[in-house]
């Protein structure tokens, strides 16, 4: 990645990071909203991690899965399931848990 872009997307990651924590627990359109935004700056891979991990996240968003396991199943380098997963705990939409553990904070 060119430093103009990564100078950019660290832009967008801190005004994402204000939007989310700027707002209450009540206003969800909101939050919604933020979250299409961030989803439109994915690219098609980093949309398929993140609908990965909610297919295979549980009820409650608990998901059971090492970084080699999810790289595997998809068939992407585990370097970029590296990078995803870290611009995803970023972005407050997954939270690591333990050793193999996470929790997917996002709308089901």
């Amino acid at each position: 990645m060119n430093l103009n872009a990564h100078i950019i997307s660290k832009e967008k990651l801190r005004v994402y990071k204000k939007e989310i924590l700027g707002s209450g627990p009540r206003d969800i359109s909101r939050r919604q909203e933020t979250f299409y935004k961030i989803l439109l700056d994915f690219s098609y891979k980093e949309r398929t991690v993140l609908s990965y991990l909610l297919s295979n996240s549980g009820k409650k968003g608990n998901l059971m899965m090492a970084q080699n396991e999810i790289s595997q199943n998809l068939d992407f380098s585990l370097s970029f399931i590296n990078k995803t997963m870290k611009k995803l705990m970023a972005l407050f939409l997954l939270r690591k848990v333990g050793n193999g553990r996470y929790k997917v904070l996002v709308f089901k």
